[in-house]
């Protein structure tokens, strides 16, 4: 039951996502902007707290600004643009599991024939910004 409402939600925030796409909105242009357009919903605002949509998912989404604290101090670069483009790019599964969708098809999507490397690094360098010293 959990796994099919997972399936459910990023079904919907990446039909949304194309929808915004198609009716002529301007892609998002900063890793801020990415974050505030495909993962508010579940990280939160700060990426701290959970979003509006977190409680459906069953389980405690992380708090992002902690990254590389659980790192020992190092923010692993390769290893979140992993997580976020999903297993195609690092051949490895998006956050050890399939918990959470990974964004390398939406973004695809939006930006056919576009630089989605791009967003990935924009992405990647906020979440980076944003760590807790």
């Amino acid at each position: 039951m959990r796994r099919m409402r997972l399936v459910l939600l990023a079904t919907v925030v990446l039909v949304a996502s194309i929808g915004r796409m198609r009716a002529g909105q301007e892609s998002a242009t900063s890793g801020a902007e990415l974050f505030r357009e495909h993962c508010v919903t579940c990280h939160g605002e700060d990426a701290k707290t959970p979003g509006p949509t977190a409680i459906a998912l069953g389980y405690a989404v992380p708090d992002l600004t902690t990254i590389a604290q659980r790192n020992g101090g190092v923010f692993p670069v390769e290893r979140i643009k992993g997580f976020i483009a999903g297993p195609d790019n690092l051949f490895i599964p998006a956050h050890g599991s399939s918990r959470m969708p990974v964004w390398g098809p939406t973004f695809r999507a939006l930006d056919p024939g576009g630089d989605t490397n791009a967003r990935f690094k924009q992405l990647v360098e906020y979440l980076e910004s944003i760590q807790r010293k």
